[in-house]
């Protein structure tokens, strides 16, 4: 038994199998599946009742929306990861600066034993 929504003419029952086969993949709706429900609804409206120009209009800004947010977000995660590399690089770059201090300055410790211990014995 199909159904028709009154508001759009659009066949229920066919978005609804769209969207359970756009979903069994995975649990979000990505843009694949947007515009499989967008093709959908265009193709079952009701003729004599067609889908309203705004609704149509905000369907598409949903869209267009929805693409700018995954690239958004895409982005992101790729300033995060080169962050990330970059804060490594820098630990790692701090790390071997203060080895290297550390093992320069107990060098020179011993240097200075030793010329103090030097120094004296020509004193005896």
């Amino acid at each position: 038994m199909t159904t028709i929504n009154n508001s759009t003419g659009v066949k229920t029952s066919a978005l609804s199998d769209v969207a359970s086969k756009a979903t069994s993949k995975n649990s979000e709706l990505g843009k694949d599946a947007f515009l499989k429900l967008l093709v959908t609804q265009l193709s079952h409206q009701d003729p004599l009742n067609p889908t309203d120009d705004k609704e149509f209009l905000a369907q598409m800004a949903s869209f267009s929306s929805l693409e700018q947010m995954q690239n958004l977000n895409t982005a992101m995660e790729s300033m995060n990861k080169t962050m990330e590399t970059s804060q490594s690089a820098m630990f790692d770059t701090i790390k071997n600066f203060n080895n290297n201090y550390v093992q320069g300055h107990t060098e020179l410790i011993d240097k200075i034993e030793e010329l103090t211990k030097a120094i004296s014995e020509l004193k005896k």
